[in-house]
């Protein structure tokens, strides 16, 4: 993975990495709890589908709620914000961010919060309206899924 490509999961990567390295020398407590040795596979595997199959596609997404909202750190996120009683992953994110007084940030928050819903209604779930509804917010409809995913990682990377 050369750090001048154009190809966007080499940036993803890239730049995941750089911000659990920070994040951690900075406030001293990791963002992600690292993968398991039986999840250690999770991050080689995020890559560009290789063609327009919904069954990679759904198992690409999945892979990517794993490694950025199953992985967060929550133990840490709830001791630094006043409040977690009932907030759970992407909640406790924002509260935390929000405590910090971040600008901006609420539209990544919504995405991450459309990315776990197009996982659990696609992946985690049999198909039906609701897919269809959320797929659409990710342009499904409009373009090939590898342009989707793409898309999907570009978003992530500019959160990061």
């Amino acid at each position: 993975m050369t750090t001048d490509s154009n190809v966007v999961e080499h940036h993803f990567k890239r730049d995941y990495k750089q911000l659990v390295k920070q994040w951690e020398e900075g406030y001293g407590w990791p963002l992600y709890k690292p993968l398991s040795d039986a999840d250690a596979y999770i991050f080689d595997q995020i890559r560009r589908p290789l063609g327009d199959s919904q069954a990679e596609f759904d198992q690409l997404v999945l892979l990517l709620c794993k490694l950025m909202i199953d992985s967060l750190n929550e133990k840490d996120l709830s001791r630094n914000i006043d409040d977690a009683s009932g907030l759970r992953g992407i909640g406790k994110l924002e509260q935390w961010i929000k405590n910090q007084d971040v600008e901006g940030y609420e539209e990544h928050i919504s995405f991450l919060k459309d990315l776990w819903e197009l996982r659990s209604v696609g992946s985690g779930h049999a198909k039906g309206k609701t897919y269809k509804k959320v797929s659409e917010r990710f342009g499904t409809d409009e373009m090939p899924l590898p342009d989707v995913f793409d898309k999907i990682l570009q978003h992530l990377d500019s959160f990061l």
